[in-house]
This record gives structure tokens, sequence and C-alpha cells, in this order.
């Protein structure tokens, strides 16, 4: 049977979906955005956009530069900020990474044939073997 890559595709995001660890992932990864954007909307009175766009740069370590806190409270919670957003970032993106990983490692039903056409060929061979033996102790 052969599967397309949608399939595939469709089977992978399935079971990621459907895996506890993502969901708890995501939600860490949203609140830790919600919580910079609502600070930065609030303490730099920056726009709801700029807040997010300043909260996706600075997690993802892309650092434009083009915005960037000027009070003190702010520059301070920015430290611990991309301290602890980054770790829970790279956390969600190292499952999402092992995740694929896994899956591209796990056997396919193409391996599984070849796999157990291996085996009746070894075992073919060892009868041979073991008949041979007899033949020659005769």
């Amino acid at each position: 049977m052969k599967r397309g890559l949608k399939y595939i595709l469709n089977e992978f995001v399935a079971k990621i979906f459907l895996n506890p660890r993502f969901d708890i992932l995501l939600v860490l990864v949203l609140v830790t955005l919600g919580i910079g954007t609502i600070f930065y909307t609030q303490v730099e009175g920056w726009t709801f956009l700029d807040s997010l766009y300043f909260s996706v740069i600075t997690l993802s370590t892309i650092g434009y530069g083009d915005i960037s806190p000027i009070t003190s409270v702010g520059r301070l919670f920015t430290i611990f900020y991309v301290i602890a957003g980054v770790g829970i970032l790279l956390g969600f993106i190292n499952f999402i990474t092992d995740q694929a990983l896994k899956y591209k490692i796990r056997e396919t039903p193409q391996k599984k044939i070849k796999k157990e056409a291996i085996n009746v060929l070894a075992k073919r061979k060892a009868a041979k073997r073991k008949s041979a033996r007899k033949k020659i102790k005769k």
C-alpha cells in the first residue's frame, strides 16, 4: 500500500495533536506570548500588535532591534522574559522535532515486508546449512 505525502503528514500531525505533552507545551508558549504582549502593552504603552510582534521576535531570538523597551521595568522584565521564554519555546520545538524523528524511524509497512523477507531467506539458508551438515555427518 503506497501512502502519499498528504496522508503521512496528516497522520503525523494527528499524532502530535493527540499527545498530552503537546497540549501542555502549546499552552505554555501561548501563555508566555500572552504575558509578554500584555506586559508590553501596559508598561511600554505599545499597541497590541507591536507588543505581540516584539514578544515573538524576542523569544525566537531574531531581535530586529526596531523596537525595544525604554523603561527600566520593561528592560528588567525582558531579561527574565527572554530567559524563561526561550527555554519554553525551545522545549516546544524540541518536542515537535523529537516526534518527527520518532515518526520517521518507525517501521513503515514496506520496511516490515523487507524485514520479513530477509528473515524467511535467513531461515531457508540456515535450514540448508543444517541439512548439509547432516549429509556430511553421514
